[in-house]
């Protein structure tokens, strides 16, 4: 069985060539510590305009990537 997922916005943002995975990485951190002190969950772009790492441009233009490859792309399961 072929199972598929969407493409997640870490994922897209560097696809898209806007930032480095250690990027990404890092405000994942960022978005785990928020959470931990029960802050509201805050989304990745978010974090990563505040952090400075992408701009309001890049932001949308990943989302506008995100949504013209709106098909799944493949799940990785372990066996």
């Amino acid at each position: 069985m072929n199972r598929t997922r969407k493409l997640l916005f870490g994922e897209a943002i560097v696809a898209a060539g806007h930032v480095e995975r250690n990027i990404v990485e890092r405000a994942l951190e960022i978005q785990r510590e928020r959470d931990a002190i029960g802050e509201s969950h805050k989304l990745l772009g978010l974090i990563m305009l505040e952090m400075g790492a992408i701009s309001n441009e890049q932001l949308i233009a990943t989302l506008k990537f995100m949504q013209r490859t709106s098909r799944s792309v493949p799940k990785v399961t372990g066996t």
